[in-house]
């Protein structure tokens, strides 16, 4: 028998992770695939360096930097919620480069109930995408693109689609200064979860600049979201603060302004890069801080911080997101550069005769 409660706890699950609740589905694809991309606010579009990751959200980054470079990341939500997304990158002198990457969610083990209430067992629900990217240039002039095929079960519901992302940026010859203009998820299901119902993904155009301080170690930067929808905001129909109208005993619903509508399109991030070898990022996400928050208790809701340093020859990194009064998500990553990390050392020259 087809359990109704399947809906009610995947798709909650599904929209936890959402910039906008209900935008459409795989969802899956808005989570932050690594550490330093949730650390600056969940979407980060604008660096142009070797992290292989920055190609998931903005093919137009994908750059010879991230010629054999292997990222593994993990991420540990809420609850029993798991994420993990693996990339790697190569670089083709006459063509371009290539990245590959998989992402993989996990969203725990549910109890299952029929429409009567009956237990029936339990069931789990997964997403997983597979990501192949491009990205060249011409001169300071940068363009990619991304072929996602995903793949969601949410218990006995099954659902595969395709999404494609497209993007155009600008870098400055010195490399301080960028400029893109990324739109996301645009494609369509190939097989519904249930026949004949076609749902929207979550399609979202983005403009991002940053720029790195020439006499200071700080990247600035500053990411506008869901450019598709004038007006994100979100109002809680059942908040208890809600006040009552005497005239038709009915809550008067709250009223967004325009500056807190154009905020809420908005990211803010800082990174201090104080060497390759260690730097730190701190972001603020205003649209996660007016949703996600309590009236009585907001905490460090909309605010991202994480950090990086060099061990072994790899790059650690570690984001920690906030998204709810105390609570924040955890997210580890390892950048691995596979020729140094794999070189083998020489063997020094014998010196010793050679025996007849």
């Amino acid at each position: 028998m087809k359990k109704s409660i399947v809906v009610f706890f995947c798709f909650i699950a599904i929209h936890a992770t959402a910039q906008i609740g209900g935008n459409g589905i795989y969802q899956v694809l808005n989570v932050a695939p690594s550490a330093r991309i949730a650390a600056m606010g969940g979407t980060y579009i604008t660096p142009y360096d070797r992290d292989v990751n920055i190609g998931f959200q903005n093919p137009a980054m994908i750059n010879r930097q991230m010629d054999r470079q292997l990222s593994i990341n993990y991420l540990n939500y809420f609850t029993d919620i798991n994420q993990g997304y693996f990339a790697y990158a190569r670089h083709f002198d006459s063509v371009g480069t290539f990245a590959a990457g998989i992402q993989y969610l996990n969203y725990g083990t549910f109890k299952g109930a029929d429409i009567a209430g009956n237990s029936t067992g339990t069931f789990t629900a997964s997403d997983m995408a597979l990501q192949i990217g491009y990205g060249n240039n011409k001169k300071q002039w940068r363009y990619g693109a991304n072929m996602k095929v995903v793949y969601s079960q949410l218990e006995t519901y099954k659902s595969l689609g395709v999404a494609f992302d497209i993007a155009g940026a600008y870098v400055s010859k010195d490399t301080l200064f960028t400029a893109t203009v990324v739109a996301r998820n645009a494609g369509l299901q190939i097989m519904q979860y249930v026949p004949g119902n076609a749902e929207h993904l979550p399609f979202e155009v983005m403009i991002g600049v940053s720029q790195k301080l020439r006499h200071a170690p700080f990247r600035l930067s500053m990411v506008a979201h869901n450019l598709q929808k004038g007006d994100i905001s979100y109002i809680n129909p059942n908040a208890k603060n809600l006040q009552i109208d005497f005239a038709t005993q009915k809550p008067i619903q709250e009223k967004v302004s325009t500056g807190d509508k154009i905020m809420r399109h908005l990211i803010f991030g800082v990174e201090a890069v104080f060497s390759k070898n260690f730097n730190i990022r701190f972001a603020y996400n205003h649209q996660r801080r007016k949703e996600m928050s309590l009236p009585d208790m907001r905490g460090f809701t909309g605010f991202s911080w994480g950090f990086s340093l060099k061990l072994l020859k790899m790059n650690v990194s570690y984001g920690n997101a906030g998204f709810f009064p105390k609570t924040g998500s955890h997210h580890f990553s390892l950048l691995i550069d596979t020729p140094t990390f794999f070189k083998r050392k020489k063997k020094a020259p014998s010196t010793t005769t050679p025996s007849i």
